[in-house]
């Protein structure tokens, strides 16, 4: 079945596809470098983002970019610059100016899921490369986020994204230490869920419904994944939260 947002699908996949996706994600973030230098390391999650609606849509029967060449191209490169510049097993690498560390998850897990949809078109070798830099990765995520995380302490947004990282990062690799932690930070995450339906931000504080969304998301994909009931119950319990919020999103 089609989904209803093929057309919108297609049509951002078109203007990917005629431009070098680093490159357009450099242009779209220009009005943000009144906070980072021009040179900064954002582009590479935002350039990880448009890798993941390029394998979607290459995955997909119903896309006119169905297993096209111009799709599975860009897949391939696009995930070879993005092996090649994770340097030490990391996106952002720490200078001033050029972005934090968040850059690592919100590259990665986008990297992951296409991966996921479109892994078979890659060749043996950026394959093999690609997997072997996610095992470290994966390492440097575990040791500087999950090693120093205060359970009590929650931070949703970024807490679901590692959470869902190591997820895929159990399923790809077989590391027993990410399935502990998808364990782990699943009840963090269920943990710091309001009554009301919504997250906290950080350390008790109130998200925006931005946070709300990435937190809906990728819980709904963990639950799409796994059927654990876990993610469904906070999926569940966050449907009062919408009606509720009244806030400007951030």
């Amino acid at each position: 079945m089609a989904s209803p947002y093929a057309p919108f699908i297609d049509e951002a996949v078109e203007r990917i596809l005629a431009s070098n996706p680093l490159e357009l994600a450099r242009g779209s973030m220009r009005g943000d470098f009144v906070h980072w230098d021009a040179e900064n390391e954002w582009p590479y999650a935002v350039a990880a983002s448009y890798l993941m609606a390029v394998a979607y849509a290459y995955s997909q029967p119903w896309s006119r970019f169905h297993r096209a060449d111009d799709a599975r191209q860009m897949i391939e490169d696009t995930i070879t610059m993005l092996v090649d510049v994770a340097v030490d097993d990391r996106w952002w690498h720490r200078a001033p100016r050029t972005g934090d560390p968040n850059i690592d998850r919100f590259t990665l897990l986008p990297l992951l899921e296409a991966y996921l949809f479109a892994g078979e078109a890659l060749s043996a070798d950026t394959r093999g490369r690609l997997l072997a830099k996610v095992s470290g990765v994966l390492a440097v995520q575990r040791r500087e986020y999950g090693e120093t995380k205060d359970d009590a302490k929650p931070y949703p947004n970024m807490d679901a994204y590692y959470c869902l990282i190591m997820l895929h990062g159990s399923r790809l690799t077989g590391c027993e230490a990410c399935a502990a932690e998808f364990e782990r930070f699943l009840e963090i995450m269920a943990a710091a869920q309001f009554p009301d339906g919504g997250w906290t931000y950080h350390h008790g504080t109130n998200e925006c419904p931005v946070y709300h969304d990435i937190n809906t998301v990728l819980m709904a994909r963990v639950a799409d994944l796994t059927g654990d009931p876990r993610a469904e119950q906070m999926l569940t319990r966050s449907i009062p939260y919408y009606p509720l919020v009244v806030a400007p999103t951030g």
